[in-house]
């Protein structure tokens, strides 16, 4: 009873369990991971690699295609794995888009490299909302819901300023640099996932009533 009683007040005063915090602080560092590369994939392709803007500017919409053949498969394994095991995979799909694109020196490898990244877009979000409902009490989803895009931003716009400052056309190492650090943002949410939140976002349990949180 005095547990129940505290946990309604820490509800009330809308304090998330631990599990939900460290899944959006991971979140932040993945998002600031991208932030770091995001606004210099065009200038990286053609000044640094040399690709011409007709291939750079297909290589861009790959993610986009890949994504949109995926949502319908990403959706039936959500649901028959479960949202926790979908976002590992997407992260590690991630990983391998942001490693392969430090050594994309030529078209085929950053073609690879670009599709990994549709794949892991059209992976992650679903199954981090997925998540998000399942470790946020009922009474707070609604409020918390958009919260990762929030950090999304949030990420993305300080990754990208930090990026600036360091990235020089003139030096390919650089690139290479943040590309990595990219790559290696994607192991956070990976080992959290992995470790401390593996006991959430198990594959759904169907032909029973499911006790929502509360």
């Amino acid at each position: 009873g005095g547990a129940t009683a505290i946990g309604s007040r820490d509800s009330e005063r809308g304090r998330l369990p631990g599990e939900t915090r460290l899944l959006l602080v991971s979140c932040a560092i993945d998002a600031f991971g991208t932030g770091l590369t995001l606004p210099f994939l065009v200038v990286y392709l053609h000044e640094v690699r040399g690709l011409g803007l007709d291939v750079v500017g297909l290589l861009v919409a790959v993610p986009a295609v890949v994504a949109l053949l995926l949502l319908a498969p990403v959706g039936a394994l959500i649901d028959a794995l479960g949202p926790r095991r979908v976002q590992m995979a997407a992260l590690g799909a991630a990983t391998t888009s942001a490693a392969l694109l430090s050594c994309a020196t030529t078209v085929p490898i950053a073609l690879v490299a670009r599709g990994f990244w549709g794949i892991s877009q059209a992976a992650f979000h679903p199954a981090n909302q997925a998540l998000i409902a399942a470790v946020v009490p009922v009474a707070q989803q609604q409020r918390y819901f958009a919260l990762p895009f929030a950090l999304l931003n949030a990420g993305v716009g300080v990754g990208g300023v930090l990026g600036a400052l360091v990235v020089d056309v003139a030096r390919p190492a650089t690139f290479k640099a943040i590309y990595l650090v990219d790559a290696a943002s994607f192991l956070v949410p990976l080992a959290a996932l992995a470790v401390p939140l593996r006991h959430i976002g198990g594959p759904p349990v169907h032909g029973r009533a499911a006790r929502p949180r509360e």
